[in-house]
């Protein structure tokens, strides 16, 4: 039983809303980058932010495909500062 009170009070750090929004896509042969906005807010206090604020990061995702699957991946993420 106190596993699972220790589990669930793991889950108050994780966003209760999250999207992401795709604002680009680009490929060309079996490669393929992707531009997106992160979006999550969280229930508690988490990294600074307050309870209920958006945490905001920008992502460029670099992927190469290979037999109709990813080979490899490669992500880059910037946050904006809060």
């Amino acid at each position: 039983m106190n596993g699972l009170i220790v589990s669930r009070a793991g889950n108050e750090k994780r966003p209760y809303r999250q999207r992401y929004e795709v604002t680009n896509i680009l490929a060309a042969g079996t490669k393929v980058a992707v531009e997106a906005v992160f979006r999550a807010t969280f229930k508690v206090d988490v990294a600074g932010l307050s309870k209920d604020d958006e945490m905001v990061a920008h992502f460029a995702m670099f992927f190469e495909m290979r037999d109709g699957r990813i080979a490899r991946h490669h992500t880059y993420d910037c946050f904006v500062a809060w």
